[in-house]
C-alpha cells in the first residue's frame, strides 16, 4: 500500500524490439480495461476505471531505448492511500506483457 499525494506505484520493464512492445502493450492495456487518452513515441497514457478501491487510475508508460517505465497514479490528487491498486495495476499490466513475445 503506497501513500503520498496522490498514491501512487511504478515499474521498469526491459525490452529488446520496441514496434513490437508497443503493439504488445497496447494489447494488454485493452484487455486491463484500460483507455488510451493520448499516444507518442515515448509515452501513452491511460486510464482506469473507478472501483472499490479509488476514483480511478491514471496509467502512463514512457518508453526509452529498450526500457520502459510503467507508473498507476490515483486520479484524484488528494487520495493518499491506494490499498494496493496502483501496484495490482503494474503487476497486472507487467505480467501481461511477460506472455507476450517481443
Amino acid at each position: 500500500m503506497a501513500f503520498g499525494f496522490p498514491a501512487y506505484h511504478e515499474e521498469r520493464v526491459s525490452f529488446s524490439r520496441g514496434d513490437q512492445f508497443v503493439r504488445a502493450l497496447q494489447d494488454v492495456l485493452s484487455m486491463r480495461g484500460i483507455t488510451i487518452k493520448s499516444q507518442t513515441s515515448g509515452l501513452i497514457r491511460g486510464k482506469a476505471g473507478l472501483s472499490l478501491w479509488s476514483w480511478g487510475e491514471d496509467i502512463e508508460v514512457y518508453i526509452g531505448e529498450g526500457v520502459a517505465r510503467i507508473r498507476s497514479s490515483c486520479s484524484f490528487p488528494l487520495q493518499c492511500l491506494d490499498w494496493g491498486k496502483n501496484r495490482r495495476n503494474v503487476e497486472a499490466i507487467r505480467r501481461g506483457l511477460q506472455l507476450k513475445e517481443f
